[in-house]
């Protein structure tokens, strides 16, 4: 169900305007398969889905505009050890119930809410919303949720899939700025390599791309490779490869959740030779 929003800025008091998400109990079925789901993989205790909508409510503000939102405290930190340790600790904001992020996205944060929730996670299907995805990912790996951090990738290379738009230099610097998915990165130099072979050379480079590989660096250097690794393949069905749906587990983290069942494609050996996941730092 779509929130209540109120904008203002945030103040002490405790009357300040918030973001709430009314609940329809036959809509909590979701929350009940996620507990199971995390029973399965965490040691501690859980609560029951019902138990988690208690009374206990925090303040988020999030974004340079501080936007409110109010969420039950036991529900995030069933879902997030991020959260856990941030309210359940010994430090200001597990005292105060209230905490600031003003680095993330409001856009991607209304994303996590709807996913917290049990709401219907659609795939990104314009530029504005692939930019919340993009932020949603940087957050679920912030936050310390695995899966919502492998579902946002899924939706990611969902888009390019069925949209077919071309990879901008913009996106393709954040994956590389601020992921620790190799693959991704690595995926998403090599669809903007096939893009551009495909669009033929007489065109030459797009001009975001063209102003990244002048600054060089490790962006320039992977679009580069790819460029001229991928002219011994097919244009299109080098891209359908790497975006196939059946690989999504390939561009999956699972430290703490299970692998994917699914077909086996085999490798994609010129995006995972030498290449390593970025491990998570053990809990």
């Amino acid at each position: 169900m779509p929130p209540k929003t109120e904008e203002s800025t945030p103040s002490k008091a405790r009357s300040k305007s918030f973001i709430t998400y009314e609940l329809v109990v036959p809509d909590l079925k979701p929350l009940g398969s996620y507990v199971k789901f995390l029973n399965a993989f965490k040691p501690r205790p859980r609560l029951t889905c019902y138990r988690l909508m208690t009374i206990k409510m925090v303040d988020i503000f999030v974004g340079a505009k501080r936007k409110t939102f109010r969420l039950h405290e036991d529900l995030l930190c069933d879902r997030s050890d991020y959260f856990r340790a941030t309210f359940h600790g010994e430090i200001a904001e597990a005292k105060s119930k209230e905490l600031y992020l003003p680095e993330e996205n409001d856009a991607s944060f209304e994303l996590f809410v709807n996913w917290l929730y049990g709401g219907t996670f659609k795939p990104p299907s314009k530029d504005d919303e692939l930019q919340a995805h993009f932020g949603l990912l940087v957050l679920a790996d912030k936050l310390m949720i695995e899966h919502l951090a492998n579902l946002a990738t899924d939706h990611i290379r969902g888009y390019y899939r069925d949209s077919k738009a071309r990879v901008l230099a913009r996106d393709l610097s954040f994956v590389f700025e601020n992921t620790r998915g190799n693959l991704l990165q690595r995926s998403m130099a090599c669809v903007a390599a096939m893009q551009t072979l495909k669009s033929g050379s007489n065109k030459g480079l797009p001009p975001d791309l063209r102003e990244v590989i002048v600054k060089g660096g490790e962006v320039a250097a992977a679009f580069a490779k790819y460029l001229l690794f991928s002219q011994d393949h097919g244009k299109t069905s080098r891209i359908d490869e790497v975006l196939d749906p059946n690989r999504s587990c390939t561009f999956h983290f699972h430290d703490h959740t299970p692998k994917c069942k699914g077909p086996n494609l085999g490798k994609l050996d010129d995006l995972e030779e030498g290449c390593a996941q970025k491990a998570k730092p053990s809990k």
